[in-house]
């Protein structure tokens, strides 16, 4: 009897730990449908000890992604919506290390340009997101939170 209780765990731990990529990325993909606000945003330039708390320029936004790898930004200070799209990469190194990347383009049809976030996803759960994107002269950390 105990030995099948331990086959039942490591059966279990084979399943639990043998997903596949793709696998992985739809359970993330999932987490990510839905309706997003800004609940913290801070920008550091490089080379500077401490960050800026950059919130007022999100604070009221929204992002809406689809299951259809579409997406929807509200920015509430211009009064305006961006249609886009996002997509969720995976990889995988030698010690075993996951790193997500998101990449969300959005289009201005009035200014005829598009905008784009494009970085690491340190946390991804039901109901926040941690995303660290980069520019040109430092590195931005938005915390979004689910609307229920």
């Amino acid at each position: 009897m105990r030995n099948l209780k331990l086959l039942f765990v490591f059966a279990g731990f084979c399943l639990v730990f043998s997903c596949s990529d793709e696998e992985i990325l739809d359970r993330k993909e999932d987490k990510i449908t839905g309706t997003w606000y800004f609940d913290k945003a801070f920008y550091k330039t490089d080379h500077a000890l401490f960050r800026t708390n950059v919130i007022e320029d999100y604070a009221g936004d929204f992002i809406t992604f689809y299951p259809d790898y579409t997406a929807i930004y509200e920015d509430r200070s211009l009064n305006a919506v961006f249609d886009g799209d996002w997509s969720l990469f995976l990889d995988r190194y030698d010690d075993g290390e996951k790193i997500f990347t998101m990449e969300m383009i959005f289009y201005d049809y009035v200014n005829r340009s598009d905008f784009v976030y494009f970085g690491e996803m340190t946390r991804i759960s039901r109901n926040n997101i941690t995303l660290k994107v980069r520019d040109d002269r430092g590195e931005y950390t938005f915390k979004l939170d689910k609307l229920n």
